[in-house]
C-alpha cells in the first residue's frame, strides 16, 4: 500500500473506533468533533509508523537476500573449483585424483581389492612330504 492510503486507512479506523466508543456510552456519535480529529491524527501517526517500519523491514530483507545470494554464488564457485582440482586433467575429467591415490596406496601396500584363494589341492606343502 502507498503511504497516503495507509495513513488514511488508519485515520478512518481511528474515527470509527471513537464513534464506536461513543456509541457504547450511548452518547451522540459526533458530540465533540475535536476528539475525532485527535483520534484520526493519532491513528494516522500509528499508520505512518507502521508503513515506515514495513519499508525498513523490506529493505533489511532485501539486503539479507543479497548477502545469501552472494554466499550461495561463492559456495558454488568454491565447489566447482574444488571439483576441478580433484579431477586428473590427463583423464579428461572422469577419474578423481582421490580414487587414483587410493588405488596406488592399495597396490603399494600389497592389498588387492579382490580376494584370491588358490585351490589347496593343487599345491603340495613342504611339511606334508
Amino acid at each position: 500500500m502507498t503511504f497516503v492510503t495507509t495513513i488514511t486507512g488508519f485515520a478512518a479506523f481511528g474515527v470509527a473506533v471513537r464513534a464506536y466508543a461513543l456509541a457504547l456510552e450511548r452518547r451522540p456519535v459526533f458530540d465533540n468533533p475535536i476528539t475525532h480529529v485527535f483520534t484520526a491524527a493519532f491513528f494516522g501517526g500509528v499508520g505512518a509508523y507502521i508503513y515506515n517500519a514495513e519499508q525498513r523491514q523490506v529493505e533489511l530483507i532485501e539486503k539479507r537476500k543479497q548477502v545469501l545470494l552472494a554466499n550461495r554464488k561463492r559456495r558454488l564457485e568454491y565447489d566447482e573449483a574444488k571439483a576441478m582440482s580433484e579431477v586428473d586433467p590427463e583423464c579428461d575429467g572422469t577419474i578423481p585424483r582421490r580414487r587414483i591415490h587410493a588405488i596406488v596406496v592399495i597396490v603399494m601396500a600389497g592389498i588387492t581389492p579382490f580376494t584370491f584363494e588358490p585351490d589347496p589341492g593343487i599345491y603340495i606343502s613342504r611339511t606334508s612330504r
